[in-house]
């Protein structure tokens, strides 16, 4: 056994002895049974984060299997070779420990809200939180973290479902006696695991506070720290130095562009796929999925969809 393997395990039984159960957090911590040797493992003949890259996020948890989200990274091989060859790893975006977005600013900032909700609880059992007087939308928090009090950072909780005024816990999360007391303020947090800053040739802040408005995924405001800003050298929107044309700004970028096909658009949304099947019959060569041919209107002027994005190496318009 080598050196580093004997340290390592020293640490890990050191972490494991002392009884740290907030040394990750949610969603990456013992609620999923996500521990330290989960991803580190001490053993050199089976595979270890540092020399697998994406291998244990991809194959281990986010392949579809359980409520781990199945996603895939942002590279030329899910998009295109327009811009060379390129990669981007789990780890570029994601703090695979801490919820960095909720810790590192303050969550009582006069300028800025890094939560998507705060109030006051009436209610608080192990697994469900209730405000009254409350008129939420149904499944409005769901995927969501809770933190039942916004003094303890620490404790955080997956968000299952909600009523009009009860939010509900996924299961395997129970809200811990330290903050089960109703009347504190607590918060709701898009909670995603996403880095303060990001490496782009130079450090980048980001602030990720929610998928839709200011300091979501591109606000379009002049001061990019947008998880998608910061990082964007060639697009024609949303680039790093404040140029590109506006498209879509404030919105939920994934709704296009989902994170399972590694943030290349998609249509289907939309469209039919394959499309086709709601064309005029009268017109089959322009089989779009539309009822009616072309729709350059609905792309170009509405969306703001620049030509390249369906016209990209074809006989027709477009590079």
């Amino acid at each position: 056994m080598t050196k580093w393997t004997l340290t390592t395990i020293s640490i890990f039984a050191l972490l494991l002895s002392a009884g740290v159960v907030h040394a990750l957090d949610n969603p990456h911590n013992e609620i999923k049974a996500v521990v330290c040797l989960s991803c580190h493992s001490p053993d050199p003949e089976e595979p270890d984060w540092w020399g697998n890259d994406n291998a244990l996020c991809l194959a281990n948890c986010h392949n579809g299997a359980a409520d781990s989200p199945e996603e895939s990274t942002h590279s030329s091989t899910m998009t295109s070779l327009k811009y060379g060859t390129w990669d981007r790893k789990c780890i570029d975006c994601h703090n695979p420990h801490s919820q960095r977005q909720l810790r590192m600013y303050s969550v009582n900032s006069t300028t800025e809200k890094n939560y998507l909700y705060k109030g006051i609880s009436s209610e608080v059992t192990e697994t469900t939180l209730k405000q009254t007087e409350t008129v939420w939308e149904t499944d409005q928090w769901a995927g969501n973290m809770l933190v039942p009090d916004m003094t303890r950072l620490n404790y955080q909780y997956r968000i299952e479902t909600n009523s009009s005024d009860t939010i509900t816990l996924r299961t395997g999360n129970t809200i811990d006696p330290m903050v089960r007391t109703s009347g504190k303020s607590f918060l709701i947090v898009y909670g995603k695991l996403v880095r303060e800053q990001l490496s782009t040739g130079s450090k980048m802040t980001v602030r990720f506070f929610g998928p839709k408005g200011n300091n979501s995924f591109a606000d379009g405001d002049m001061t990019r720290e947008g998880i998608c800003e910061v990082c964007h050298t060639k697009t024609a929107y949303h680039k790093k130095d404040g140029t590109g044309l506006a498209h879509n700004a404030g919105t939920k970028c994934t709704i296009c562009h989902e994170h399972l096909y590694g943030f290349k658009a998609v249509c289907d949304d939309c469209h039919d796929n394959p499309p086709g099947a709601l064309v005029k019959d009268t017109r089959p060569d322009l089989a779009t999925g539309s009822n009616t041919s072309g729709m350059h209107d609905t792309h170009v002027k509405a969306q703001g969809i620049m030509c390249e994005a369906c016209h990209y190496d074809s006989v027709g318009i477009g590079p």
